[in-house]
């Protein structure tokens, strides 16, 4: 058993707290750096997907390339691959840092529908915008 096992297996914490895991908040303030020109709504959930599981759907690899390619990059997200590895059965844990992933990965966008013209057409507007 690893040190990071072992600490929640002793610990069992029920949230994810940010100064328990400098290394984590690095991997995520590093990855929200990355994508800060790559503005698309999923990006949160590609990253979720990825850490959690090593599986991302076809349709969103292909409309995620730039960053399937930050992940691959060796070591770009390895504390927080362990992290959700260590904590196992967790969810309320697990759950916690999810949130914490998304609300710091989605900082630099937000995202609404395109919106349209009465007769269906798209408008072309401000439907993602950085601050």
């Amino acid at each position: 058993m690893n040190a990071l096992s072992r600490y929640f297996e002793d610990n069992k914490p029920s949230d994810f707290h940010p100064a328990d895991f400098p290394e984590v908040v690095a991997e995520v303030a590093d990855l929200r750096a990355r994508l800060e020109n790559i503005l698309q709504p999923d990006n949160d959930i590609v990253i979720i997907s990825y850490v959690r599981h090593h599986a991302i759907g076809c349709d969103l690899a292909k409309s995620h390339a730039a960053l399937i390619k930050i992940l691959n990059t060796k070591g770009s997200c390895a504390h927080l691959e362990n992290v959700f590895v260590a904590c196992g059965t967790n969810t309320q844990f697990r759950n916690s840092l999810e949130n914490y992933v998304k609300s710091e990965i989605n900082v630099y966008y937000k995202y609404s529908p395109p919106s349209r013209y009465p007769n269906g057409d798209l408008r072309i507007d401000d439907s993602i915008s950085a601050p």
